[in-house]
Order: C-alpha cells, then structure tokens, then sequence
C-alpha cells in the first residue's frame, strides 16, 4: 500500500514546480484581485510545460456553465472532467493548489446543484479510499477551500466539515490521538505509552478480506521481520469491528464480549505473529481515528508522532 501524498506527485522536478507556483500566483489571484494588468498577463499562452499544467488548472473550467442543470445531469462528462482535473492538481504545490481550488468552487457557486455535485466528487474521487485516485492531501485543499467559501451556504458543507475532520486526525506531524487496549493476554496498555522504536499501528478486522490480504504481506515480509529482530520496529495490531460501538461498556468494564470476544482470541492465537502485539480497543475509537475502510496503517516515531500514513 503506498503512502497517499506521493499517489500522483513527483512526475514533475523542483524547478518545474517553482515555475508553476509563480504563474499560480500572477494569473489566480491576480484575476481575481482586479487587477487589469494581472488580468491581461494570464491571457498570454505560456510554453513551458509547467506553465501550461499551471494556467490549464486555474482556468480549467472556464466554459463551463455551472448554472446550466442539464450539462450537470451529466454525471459522466462531469465527472470525467473532474478526474482530468484532479490530475493536473497532483501536478502543482500544495501552497499553490487553494487560489485555483477556490475559483473552481466559486465557479461551481453558481447553481446549489452543481455545489452538491463538486463535493460529491470531491469525496468519491479524493476522501473515498476504494478510489484509484483517492488523494488526501488534494481532499483537505479541496475541502478547506470548500468550507471557507463564503459563496456556498453552510448547510451544504455539513458532509464536507465532517470529512474534513476526519481527514484532519492524525496527520503526519502529529502525535497519534492515544486509547487504551487490551492486549491478548489481558493486559491494559495505552499507544502513548513510551516506545524504544518505531511502531507499525494497524487497525483491522477479522471479516475483512483485504485486511487478511494484508496481514499476509506483513508476514512475509523479510524487512518487516528484520526491523522487528534489530530491535528497530514493532508492530501494534488492533482488532476494530462494528460490534465495538455495542461493546464498549463492557470492555470499559473488563468484560469479555460472549462470542465475539471468544472469536478474535481464536483468530489472534492462530493468526497474530508472537513477536507482534496485538488487542483491541478499550471502549469506542471512531471519533478519533476514521476506521470506515479497512484496513488502515500508520508509522509512528518512538515519541508517538505519525510519520505515514495509510502505508
């Protein structure tokens, strides 16, 4: 599973980049800033290929009529548009992406339905992580310019702010949000707790025939094994399944959970590694970590700071 934010990027060098950034900034907001000259400037035909990227992003959807219902009917021009579009975004820096993502959104402001429809996609092609082009770091430009719109009511940004916010918990940067688990022979322990290595944190369940797919990877995998022998790495496994909202008392209690508990013991005996760790949550972990698609993997420092994510 590759990291995320390298899905798309890295097909065009530095320089290009810096190249692409400066055109953003005179063409972008210089139109919309009012400014004729800047308004002249962005007209010229640039010949780089970078600058082409650059100016084709920002004016991508020019002659497109937002408030014309019924080339919005037409999910499939539309949405092939967009994923054309989404391309030439993974192109650009991510402090260059929110002037061209925001005069889209303004563009699109123009009839309620295409503002629904945009952040449809947005979340289908970019938040959704069965998407080949899922992308959250294109999905949060996106949706920060989205919310900040003063174009767009609010009540259109509800499902926007709640996956925003989802996306937003436990970025690279940032101290993994701690819980309480407990392991496999019964012990409690905390993530925060201190870590002389590296830890691969998995979230996963059993029914779930991808995160199977994956745990066997992980287990035949020499460099997985050898970081666990140096010392170096450890691996956290933590059985997550929708019957934890249902048993969250009775673990906060100590309780075993009847049969499901009974089950994930069985599988975790004949299935977790014995130089992994492994549990389950103590109690419900949803509204701090997004658990809707497994499985999901993080790379944590020593300190408990995410270095990867969905790896």
């Amino acid at each position: 599973m590759k990291a995320i934010s390298t899905r798309f990027k890295g097909f065009i060098d530095h320089a290009m980049v810096l190249t692409a950034a400066a055109l953003l900034a005179a063409s972008c907001t210089g139109v919309h800033s009012g400014d004729k000259s800047a308004g002249a400037d962005y007209k010229q035909t640039p010949t780089a290929a970078s600058q082409r990227t650059a100016h084709a992003a920002c004016h991508f959807w020019d002659s497109v009529d937002f408030s014309d219902r019924s080339l919005m009917a037409d999910t499939a021009f539309m949405e092939q548009n967009f994923a054309n579009y989404i391309a030439m975004l993974s192109a650009l820096p991510g402090d260059s992406l929110r002037p061209v993502i925001a005069r889209f959104i303004e563009q699109a402001s123009a009839d309620t339905r295409a503002t629904d429809m945009i952040a449809g996609m947005a979340a289908k092609y970019l938040y959704d992580y069965n998407s080949p082009m899922h992308d959250e770091d294109l999905f949060i430009a996106f949706a920060e310019a989205f919310v900040a719109s003063p174009a767009i009511p609010e009540i259109a940004k509800t499902r926007t702010v709640y996956l925003l916010d989802l996306s937003l918990m436990n970025r690279p940067g940032t101290k993994a949000n701690d819980f309480e688990y407990i392991s496999t022979d019964g012990t409690r322990h905390h993530l925060s707790e201190p870590s002389e290595c590296e830890t691969l944190l998995m979230f996963f369940d059993i029914d779930c025939e991808v995160c199977a797919d994956v745990l066997d990877d992980m287990k035949a995998s020499a460099d997985l094994k050898a970081g666990i022998d140096s010392g170096r790495l450890r691996v956290l496994a933590i059985y997550v399944s929708a019957a934890d909202n249902d048993n969250a008392a009775d673990n906060n209690a100590g309780n075993d959970n009847g049969s499901d508990s009974e089950m994930w013991h069985n599988y975790a005996a004949g299935n977790i590694p014995r130089n992994w760790d492994a549990g389950r949550p103590v109690g419900d972990i949803h509204d701090i970590y997004d658990l809707r698609v497994l499985p999901v993997s993080y790379l944590l420092s020593p300190s408990g700071t995410v270095l990867q994510k969905d790896l």
